[in-house]
């Protein structure tokens, strides 16, 4: 059973605004390097807005990646779950795997919290998908983790089909 959730495309119009306000960001940014490099008056100060450009650059990259490109994909095959991170139309990068013996609680994540108080989930969500957040806890090297994804709703009743099975006290 396998799920992609992504944000939703980008309309041609938008992505063509998108070019053009990252254009214009780097270009003003551009022009504060240069003028903080005139000023300034040391030997190196250059060098020192050249790499601020090139750090400043990057970031914005990096947050557009993960605003627009990338995606997770939740699949539930045999003992496991697996969540990867895909990137474009490339192939899916694992996250992380659970082996499903140790899923003990499904729910939303104040049910969760609830549960566990305490607990920091790792998030493998995509905010604009319109899917509801469903938390996962289970256990790995004694310790329990939390994690925040988006299921179906056919893979949701699974995995809480899982959890009811692994419950403490449950005959196996």
């Amino acid at each position: 059973m396998r799920q992609r959730v992504s944000n939703p495309e980008l309309k041609w119009w938008q992505g063509i605004l998108l070019i053009v306000g990252i254009v214009a960001i780097l270009a003003v940014f551009q022009f504060f390097a240069a003028v903080f490099s005139l000023m300034s008056g040391k030997p190196n100060s250059y060098t020192i807005a050249s790499v601020a450009f090139w750090i400043f650059g990057g970031i914005i990259a990096l947050s557009l990646l993960r605003a627009f490109i990338m995606s997770y994909e939740y699949s539930l095959e045999g003992i496991n779950f697996r969540i990867s991170r895909v990137y474009g139309a490339g192939r899916p990068r694992e996250a992380i795997t659970i082996v499903t013996r140790s899923i003990e609680a499904v729910g939303t994540p104040e049910e969760i919290e609830g549960k566990f108080p305490g607990s920091h989930p790792d998030v493998y969500i995509r905010k604009k998908t319109g899917l509801a957040v469903t938390a996962v806890a289970y256990r790995t090297d004694g310790r329990l983790k939390v994690i925040h994804i988006q299921p179906e709703d056919a893979l949701r009743e699974k995995l809480a089909a899982l959890a009811e099975e692994n419950a403490p006290g449950r005959n196996k």
